[in-house]
């Protein structure tokens, strides 16, 4: 499908749509109205209307092969064609629509997250999630700081052969339980599957989340036995692929530590 007359506008409507529906593939009514209000004024900006605007935003979205990269590119537009004043009233607008059901989803954070970074707006976006009036995913005892090292571990064990084994299973349950000794077997597997939930609907946008929770929450070097630990889940079925390999590298940058590829996993 062409768009002939894609306008900043668009792009602001599909982020919207992407924070709104994108997210959990539901639409409130609440969030119909603050998805609307939130583009008012972006669409009398441009001399468009806002339903026809939003329903071009959304079928770009959905019609996307990637959606990720569809929202990935309205950002990179938006970066390039609106101020630093601009980008800051569109993050309080879907802060405002993650907001609308009284939920703020971990999708949502993470989507918020996302944008607030690639604008060079991090703290920022740290900030409104921090002051969110909306009930918060995710603070509660159902998810604490080991459900995020239980959905990486998983992640990254997925991502080799896009399965979990039984071997990777036990491993996994072998890495955290130094995380959380008082747990015990029965709570840290209440914990994987609280975990495999959440991963099943996760995107780019959660995984990144959760690794810059994880940046912010630890320290250094227990940011290296997270890494050891992911070394070790990656071992669990076999030798260590090229693949594995180069998203513990990853890892490694993105917490701006370096990998230790050590093989204390027995």
């Amino acid at each position: 499908m062409a768009y002939p007359t894609w306008t900043p506008a668009h792009d602001i409507a599909l982020l919207y749509m992407a924070a709104a529906y994108g997210t959990d593939h539901n639409l409130s009514p609440e969030e119909g109205v603050s998805v609307q209000a939130a583009l008012a004024p972006w669409a009398a900006g441009y001399n468009l209307e806002v339903r026809p605007t939003l329903i071009e935003g959304v079928t770009r979205l959905t019609e996307a092969d990637s959606p990720d990269e569809a929202v990935d590119q309205a950002i990179e537009r938006l970066s390039n064609e609106l101020s630093a004043d601009h980008h800051t009233d569109i993050l309080e607008g879907l802060v405002d629509i993650a907001e609308a059901d009284g939920v703020l989803l971990q999708r949502e954070q993470g989507l918020i997250a996302h944008v607030a970074a690639a604008w060079g707006h991090k703290a920022l976006g740290e900030s409104l999630l921090d002051n969110t009036t909306a009930e918060v995913e995710g603070t509660s005892d159902d998810w604490s700081l080991i459900h995020e090292l239980a959905f990486l571990f998983i992640a990254i064990a997925h991502a080799g052969n896009n399965e979990l084994n039984t071997d990777e299973i036990a491993m996994l349950r072998k890495r955290l339980q130094p995380w959380h000794p008082d747990l015990g077997e029965e709570g840290i597997d209440d914990v994987i599957r609280t975990a495999l939930r959440v991963y099943a609907d996760a995107d780019e946008d959660l995984i990144q989340h959760v690794v810059e929770t994880l940046k912010q929450a630890l320290p250094d070097v227990q940011l290296l036995a997270v890494l050891d630990d992911i070394y070790c889940m990656a071992r669990a079925d076999g030798p260590v692929t090229d693949a594995e390999e180069s998203l513990i590298d990853t890892l490694g940058s993105a917490w701006d530590v370096q990998v230790r590829l050590s093989p204390r996993c027995k």
